[in-house]
């Protein structure tokens, strides 16, 4: 047996100094597979043989300990290369022996002796030594930060009873959940960063827009049973949700349906399991007003199930957790979206409504009855997003309904004075392009600019930022099946009424 002094970073922000006395008269695997295995116990985290490199640093002193990082740092810079390497020939063989470097127990020397080092460390050194943050790595912090606010978060039902419950799940630096209140304590839409929550964000706020939305009578005579049973006076919560809950199966689907206590062991009303990692949590409250926000609720609640699955590591590391809330406190419904990033739970109430029948019963069935409607998405389409402190959506649908524009989807304030804009990608290339590589201009693009900026300058409006940068070079087939070249401008950034904005 010989004492060794183990140096496990498998995460660039977090390592361990651990000394361990072990075997070293075993095979290399079996010699590695223990080490794995003692480092993974003393940092209480599982660490993947194949991610990890095992190596004998020379001269890597272990004090002073608060700089050890760093050092580690600087000792693996001095050998990235040998590390990337592919070469077996090349590469710092990690199988060295204890009992070939100590025999006779661990030398005096306060040196490191082993270095366990994952891939994601490796890749954290640039060419300076100083650390930098891969896309990994910012999933990998996000996963952390979000564990440790779900420790400290209140319980989910007992999170929304009280004004401290509240303030702890809401207010600080601490706050668990970013949903507008109080003021400030927001960030970007869940839409964001999931596909499927876009989709259903789109769908609640427009769904008188769309022509296709037509609920058929089944789903009609179920969301009418659901109004009314929402509509009884109930003894306690429980009876509400049981009777709900049969209504919901029935609309939303029952073979999707799986009771919320097998949810990561969090003890949830309902999930549903959409779209694969895609959650629906439903929260019941017996009356409005009485123990607490449902919606609320739901965000703790999945706060709640993020730090139980990944302290299980029962899903993927890099799951933002997309989840729709379904929030019901007496004759009122809530729905909207929720993820999990770094910092907490980001929700979005989307939908609302006070479920009445009598004289205008047909209207609130319809309009709860349509935004359940399971709307067949449209074919996919590349779109461009850009985040932009100003922009001017009317010049842009102005030359869009023209041509000479590409598609504007959407235009909307996001985070503070920060606008959101979706479009169109166009597959072309710029003014600015064709002249750096010598393509002649057609003559088409030049017509087609003097023409847009002739409309905007019909209604008063200045482009403001006129250059080849911003004009788009994108084919189309004429009607006798030739490829023609027009313009289409880009970036309305700056384009304003002239004499008013600036």
């Amino acid at each position: 047996m010989s004492t060794i002094l183990l140096v496990c970073y498998p995460d660039p922000h977090e390592g361990v100094c651990h000394y361990e006395r072990i075997n070293c008269n075993i095979g290399p695997l079996t010699f590695i597979r223990n080490l794995l295995e003692i480092a993974a116990k003393a940092m209480n985290v599982r660490i993947d043989p194949k991610t990890v490199k095992v190596v004998k640093p020379v001269n890597l002193p272990i004090w002073p300990a608060r700089e050890l990082r760093t050092r580690c740092q600087d000792w693996v810079r001095d050998h990235l290369e040998l590390l990337e390497d592919d070469n077996i020939d090349r590469r710092i063989d990690p199988l060295h022996f204890a009992i070939t470097h100590f025999p006779e127990g661990h030398p005096v020397d306060n040196n490191v002796d082993l270095l366990i080092i994952s891939d994601e460390f490796i890749e954290s050194i640039d060419t300076l030594g100083e650390l930098r943050f891969t896309t990994k790595q910012l999933l990998n912090f996000s996963s952390r930060e979000s564990s440790k606010r779900a420790y400290i978060a209140p319980s989910p039902s007992e999170g929304v009873k009280s004004v401290e419950g509240i303030q702890k799940a809401l207010v600080g630096l601490n706050a668990i959940v970013h949903e507008g209140r109080p003021v400030g304590n927001y960030g970007l839409p869940p839409a964001l960063f999931n596909s499927a929550l876009a989709k259903f964000d789109n769908h609640l706020r427009h769904w008188e827009q769309f022509d296709d939305l037509i609920p058929d009578n089944s789903l009609l005579a179920n969301t009418h049973l659901f109004i009314s049973q929402s509509l009884a006076i109930y003894d306690n919560e429980q009876k509400r949700e049981d009777t709900l809950t049969l209504v919901m199966m029935t609309i939303l689907g029952e073979e999707a349906i799986r009771q919320a206590r097998y949810e990561g062991g969090a003890n949830l009303d309902m999930v549903w399991a959409v779209d694969g990692a895609t959650r629906v949590i439903s929260e019941f409250k017996n009356e409005y007003g009485l123990q607490g926000d449902a919606f609320l609720q739901g965000s703790l609640s999945l706060s709640r199930v993020v730090q139980t699955c990944k302290s299980k590591q029962s899903i993927p590391r890099n799951t933002n957790f997309p989840t729709i809330i379904i929030a019901v406190m007496g004759n009122h419904i809530e729905i909207g979206s929720a993820v999990s990033l770094g910092d907490g739970i980001y929700s979005q109430r989307l939908f609302s409504q006070r479920l009445e029948l009598g004289f205008h019963a047909h209207d609130h069935v319809l309009r709860l009855a349509t935004s359940l409607v399971p709307r067949q998405g449209s074919p996919e389409q590349e779109v461009l997003v850009k985040f932009t402190a100003r922009y001017n959506p009317r010049a842009h649908k102005l030359l869009e309904e023209a041509g000479f524009a590409p598609k504007l989807h959407s235009c909307s304030r996001v985070c503070g004075e920060l606008y959101m804009v979706v479009m169109d990608y166009l597959d072309g290339k710029t003014m600015w392009q064709y002249s750096k590589q010598d393509i002649p201009i057609p003559q088409s693009v030049y017509d087609d600019v003097e023409k847009a900026i002739k409309i905007l300058h019909k209604e008063e409006i200045v482009f403001g930022d006129l250059r080849s940068g911003n004009i788009m070079c994108v084919e189309s087939q004429s009607q006798d099946a030739t490829t023609e070249i027009h313009a289409k401008l880009i970036d309305f950034d700056w384009a304003g009424v002239h004499g008013k904005d600036r």
